[in-house]
């Protein structure tokens, strides 16, 4: 609300300003993470979305999109399997933290399944692009259902 009040605040001459509202440290960590993925520096992006973990560990985008910087990263380690393997796990382990906090998560989800099936768990991959399937079923259902009513 704060944030609202400066952005609608007039300066010294009576004109309406409009302010960029205020973003939080982590935010913005996430955000010089998402340039830094656009500039393939994935060591750089996974920095910044490591540093908007620590501030705010509660927001599941982040964990996905750090797990997002680190698939990527793998892909620069195929021929290196077993430190490709270790980074499949690191997708992993960030997109279960990403799922605790929302289920439904659709590209976390999307993201585990890939790494399970890169590492060979094809049944356990299954199972996530079934869930997949299962959450964009409930989303069109939805849309359609506001689509209707509008």
């Amino acid at each position: 609300l704060d944030a609202v009040r400066r952005a609608r605040a007039k300066d010294k001459d009576g004109m309406q300003r409009i302010d960029e509202p205020e973003i939080s440290e982590a935010e913005a960590q996430k955000r010089k993470g998402n340039e830094s993925f656009r500039k393939k520096d994935f060591d750089q992006a996974i920095k910044h979305y490591t540093n908007a973990i620590e501030l705010d560990g509660k927001v599941s985008g982040y964990f996905s999109n750090r797990a997002n910087a680190i698939m990527q990263k793998a892909q620069q380690f195929t021929s290196d399997k077993k430190h490709y393997k270790l980074l499949l796990h690191e997708v992993i382990i960030d997109c279960d933290r990403a799922l605790k906090q929302d289920p439904s998560y659709q590209k976390a989800i999307r993201r585990k399944g890939l790494a399970l099936y890169e590492l060979g768990q094809h049944k356990e991959a299954v199972v996530c692009f079934n869930q997949l399937k299962k959450v964009d079923s409930k989303i069109s259902k939805i849309k359609a259902s506001v689509t209707r009513k509008t």
